[in-house]
């Protein structure tokens, strides 16, 4: 059973435009079918791409070629990367929490500290020297 550009992508967990390039740049052997569409024998992707392990049913959807079992995959696929990307979103929002957290409690510890005297700074002189010895004075 051959492989669409969707089904190749799914069996093997590569991008399917990294599967067209691969195609485009002769890595890969595949035809046009009559709808112009890919078609990729499983050989000749496997001998590319290793398979994914997948489970009993996904495995039956990719071999059987179902439109609506695709669609079907690919919205649990993309709920599954919603759930992500929300996870991600929070985590972002406790990392600037936790980071504004920490630059509250420096700013609060470089309150607390002593300002500097005026005998603790650097003479001035030093640069006067700087600036002639870079003119060539």
């Amino acid at each position: 059973m051959a492989y669409n550009l969707i089904t190749a992508a799914v069996s093997t967990g590569v991008h399917r435009t990294t599967l067209l390039r691969a195609i485009k740049s002769g890595k890969i052997s595949a035809e046009r079918d009559a709808q112009g569409a890919w078609v990729i024998q499983p050989s000749e992707l496997h001998r590319v791409f290793a398979p994914l392990p997948q489970l009993p049913a996904v495995a039956e959807l990719v071999q059987t070629h179902h439109p609506d079992a695709e669609i079907a995959l690919l919205r649990t696929m993309l709920d599954e990367m919603r759930a992500t990307i929300t996870d991600l979103r929070r985590r972002e929002d406790d990392l600037k929490a936790d980071r504004d957290h920490w630059r509250e409690a420096h700013s609060a510890t470089q309150r607390l500290l002593p300002a500097p005297k005026l005998e603790d700074a650097q003479p001035a002189h030093w640069a006067k020297r700087a600036w002639r010895w870079s003119r060539g004075r």
